[in-house]
């Protein structure tokens, strides 16, 4: 999901713990991002 929904790349993703990654998840699920648009963006910071 980190590389579907956010377009985060291998590298990055390898790089964060697992409360980061979780926390990335979670941004996108409150902030919407799972309600439409265009599918392979991070929602706005």
């Amino acid at each position: 999901m980190l590389i579907s929904k956010l377009g985060l790349d291998e590298t990055e993703i390898a790089e964060m713990s697992k409360e980061e990654a979780v926390g990335r998840l979670q941004r996108y699920w409150i902030e919407g991002g799972w309600s439409g648009g265009s599918g392979n963006t991070a929602p706005s910071e």
